[in-house]
């Protein structure tokens, strides 16, 4: 994008200019699209809405390269710091792993020693009982029940003073062992989060913050294996703005943001939770509607297009009505999921074709008809 605009600039001063005019228009829009498309951190992704007004508003094309590097280095910043966080968590990894792996290699070593300690008392023991037994037979009654007594006394105190040494070593290893492995699942459980946090930033869409297209293709998959399995009805459906390229050029782009927001809040708030919608791209909208016959989806797809045209939009003291036009179509058992789509896509292309502000269904059958 940076090379083609270039390329176009230079051409700014040949008889083509009007056409370079146009397509240096066209690769603004598209750099802006792309910057609503891009999948950084928070914190990038507010640099990068800045550029987007930033080209928006700037009326000199020769300021374009410029943006292009700008986005360009926010992209790699972002990288790297992305690559900086996950290298950190994986050297604090590894540093946690190898000091419990050297800790419970001590223990064990502890361990080892321990029991080389005991066989030591339980051989002190046996000779005792065997200097006991030599003793007994040349000693009184009394003296006897001395020595046995004595014997006992000695044998408990090593006892207890082993198992007191053992205790007091393996709860302190112990210890250190529990505090370890809580710190490695906090610092996991940490990590595990901002994962799952860059995971849902890289399947909302930054502008209307619903489902991208990314997250649209997993959705797909899941929905087309329940309705393979369980045969229950499916029906997709896509949504396009009418004439949202004249908001873009009366009103500008930030006008134009506005209106993609606010649809595709109106339209996620206005759906069932067993629905899913997500933004393809540019002004189109994708949708799921699982579990309800065509007719029924046919009612509540013109129910969420009389919902968009009641919305009051103003801009520049201006009122605005906008409007939809949705085509939709029923998945059959013997359908691709690329055929459902072409299909609704030729279904929303007929309610253009007929005026624009309706909703339009296409069969199978009658997809046949008209390619026969």
């Amino acid at each position: 994008m940076y090379q083609h605009a270039v390329i176009e600039l230079n051409k700014s001063c040949t008889p083509s200019e009007v056409d370079t005019k146009a397509d240096i228009s066209f690769i603004n829009d598209e750099l802006q699209l792309l910057i609503l498309e891009l999948d950084v951190g928070q914190a990038f992704a507010k640099k990068l809405e800045k550029v987007r007004i930033d080209i928006s508003n700037d009326p000199d094309p020769f300021q374009l390269p410029q943006y292009c590097l700008q986005v360009i280095n926010i992209i790699i910043d972002s990288t790297r710091e992305e690559r900086r966080t996950s290298r950190h968590f994986l050297y604090t990894l590894n540093d946690s792993l190898t000091q419990f792996y050297l800790n419970f290699a001590q223990t064990l070593k502890l361990s080892e020693e321990d029991f080389e300690k005991q066989k030591e008392t339980y051989k002190t023991i046996h000779q005792g009982a065997d200097q006991l037994q030599a003793n007994s037979k040349n000693q009184t009654l009394e003296e006897l029940q001395a020595s046995i007594s004595d014997y006992v006394t000695n044998v408990k105190a090593a006892m207890a003073l082993q198992e007191e040494q053992q205790e007091e070593k393996y709860r302190t290893k112990f210890q250190s062992m529990v505090r370890q492995i809580k710190e490695l699942q906090n610092e996991t459980q940490s990590y595990q989060k901002t994962l799952k946090q860059q995971n849902k930033q890289l399947h909302i869409d930054f502008l209307t913050k619903i489902p991208n297209r990314a997250a649209w293709s997993e959705r797909l998959k899941t929905e087309v294996t329940r309705y393979q399995r369980y045969k229950t009805p499916l029906n997709l459906a896509i949504i396009d703005i009418d004439n949202f390229k004249s908001i873009n050029d009366r009103f500008g782009h930030l006008a134009g943001d506005k209106v993609l927001n606010v649809i595709a809040q109106t339209l996620q708030k206005s759906i069932r939770n067993a629905d899913y919608i997500a933004r393809f791209g540019g002004e189109e909208f994708t949708l799921l509607l699982p579990e309800i016959s065509p007719t029924q989806t046919e009612l509540a797809l013109n129910k969420l297009r009389d919902r968009i045209k009641s919305i009051p939009f103003q801009f520049k003291q201006e009122h605005l009505t906008i409007t939809i036009s949705v085509g939709f179509t029923a998945f059959t058992p013997s359908d691709e999921s690329d055929d459902v789509f072409e299909r609704a896509d030729t279904a929303l292309y007929q309610a253009k074709r007929q005026g624009r502000d309706q909703v339009f269904q296409l069969t199978k059958n009658e997809q046949k008809s008209e390619n026969q």
